[in-house]
């Protein structure tokens, strides 16, 4: 009995700590709309949809019973997400002493945020595609 309260809260983890991981970055990123970053609130969500749709497919596979994996890519996607968050922040001290101008912050927040957005789409895609066979499993399980 005390075993199967363990692999339960380890699989509740496996699916909530990265809805957690995401949600930060997300949150970080919605901020990043406002203020003078003013980032396309269109790019950001390109973030949140691959977020939800990856966490709906991981529970929906969990609740029939197929299990999956995350991947490389996915982690890549966290890390290249988190730099860019940083840097923008770190971008906006030399803003503030006016080494940089606003229109130079601008764009290199939008350009970096585009292309975490491009690889992040990759990444979705290519989750698609290497777990094909386990969605396509568990979509037709009933």
């Amino acid at each position: 009995m005390q075993q199967e309260k363990v692999v339960k809260s380890l699989v509740l983890g496996k699916v909530l700590d990265p809805m957690a991981d995401s949600i930060v970055r997300n949150s970080m990123l919605i901020t990043l709309t406002q203020g003078i970053i003013q980032l396309p609130i269109l790019l950001i969500l390109v973030f949140i949809y691959r977020d939800a749709m990856i966490s709906t497919l991981r529970i929906v596979c969990a609740l029939k019973g197929t299990a999956l994996s995350a991947r490389t890519s996915g982690k890549i996607k966290a890390v290249l997400q988190a730099i860019v968050i940083f840097l923008i922040v770190a971008m906006m001290i030399p803003y503030s002493i006016n080494w940089i101008s606003l229109a130079l912050l601008q764009k290199i927040s939008f350009y970096s945020v585009l292309i975490a957005a491009i690889y992040t789409v990759a990444s979705g895609l290519e989750y698609l595609w290497v777990n094909r066979q386990a969605i396509k499993k568990a979509w037709v399980k009933s």
